[in-house]
C-alpha cells in the first residue's frame, strides 16, 4: 500500500513536466506570426491557463492524506482518458461522406463522383492547360485587410454535396461570374451574401444568381 501511495504522489507531482511540456507543444505547433492580442488572449485563456490549473490541483492533492492522494490520481486518469479519448475520436474518427452524398446522388438519379478533392483538382489540371486549384478559404488575421475572393481568373474546386462536385472558372476578381459582368457601365443587380449566394456545391454552377442573370 506504502508503494502505491508513492506511486499516486509522483505520478501527481509529475504533471508539473507534462504541463510544461504540454504548453511548449502548444506554443511550437501554433504560429503567432499573424495572431493579433486578442487571439494570443485566447490562446492564454482557453489552452495555457486550464493546463497550469490542472497542474497546480495534482500538486495540491499530492500533499494531501494518503488515501487521497491514490483516488484522486483515479479520478484525475479517468478524467483525462476521458478527455483525450474523445479528442481521438472527434480528430480521427472518418466521417461517412460516402454515404451521403450516394444516397443524395441516388435521390437525384444521378451517379455519385466519389473522388476526393485533390483527385478531382489533378485530374482537371492533366486535360487543361491551365491547373485547377481547389477552394482556399482565406482567414482574415488582419485588421487592415479583409479577403474576399478567390485565386482570380481560376478553375476552382469548391465542394460536392449531393454526387456531383460543383466547379467553376473565378472572375478577374476570383468570385463566381463571367468576366463581362465587370465591363457593363449599368449595373441592374448585385447580389451579395455568403456560400449560398455564391453558388457552393451546386452542379453546373446552376445558382440563383446564374439562373437570375440568364
Amino acid at each position: 500500500m506504502k508503494k502505491l501511495n508513492n506511486f499516486s504522489k509522483y505520478c501527481l507531482r509529475s504533471s508539473l513536466a507534462f504541463a510544461g511540456l504540454l504548453i511548449t507543444y502548444m506554443i511550437v505547433k501554433r504560429d503567432f506570426s499573424q495572431a493579433n492580442n486578442t487571439e494570443i488572449l485566447y490562446f492564454i485563456l482557453y489552452y495555457i491557463l486550464p493546463v497550469i490549473l490542472f497542474s497546480v490541483v495534482c500538486l495540491v492533492i499530492s500533499f494531501i492524506q494518503k488515501p487521497i492522494q491514490f483516488v484522486g490520481l483515479i479520478y484525475i486518469g479517468a478524467f483525462m482518458f476521458g478527455v483525450f479519448s474523445a479528442e481521438f475520436y472527434l480528430q480521427y474518427s472518418a466521417v461517412d461522406y460516402v454515404s451521403k452524398i450516394t444516397k443524395a446522388a441516388k435521390e437525384r438519379d444521378m451517379t455519385p463522383d466519389l473522388r476526393k478533392k485533390e483527385e478531382v483538382v489533378l485530374d482537371l489540371s492533366k486535360v487543361n492547360d491551365d491547373p485547377a486549384y481547389p477552394f482556399l478559404k482565406i482567414v482574415n488575421q488582419f485588421e487592415e485587410i479583409l479577403p474576399l475572393g478567390l485565386i482570380p481568373n481560376k478553375l476552382t474546386v469548391y465542394c460536392n454535396e449531393i454526387g456531383k462536385w460543383f466547379v467553376f472558372k473565378s472572375d478577374n476578381h476570383g468570385f463566381n461570374n463571367p468576366n463581362h459582368v465587370w465591363e457593363k457601365k449599368k449595373i441592374d443587380m448585385v447580389a451579395l451574401g455568403d456560400s449560398f449566394t455564391h453558388g457552393a456545391c451546386i452542379p453546373d454552377n446552376k445558382n440563383f444568381v446564374n439562373l437570375i442573370r440568364k
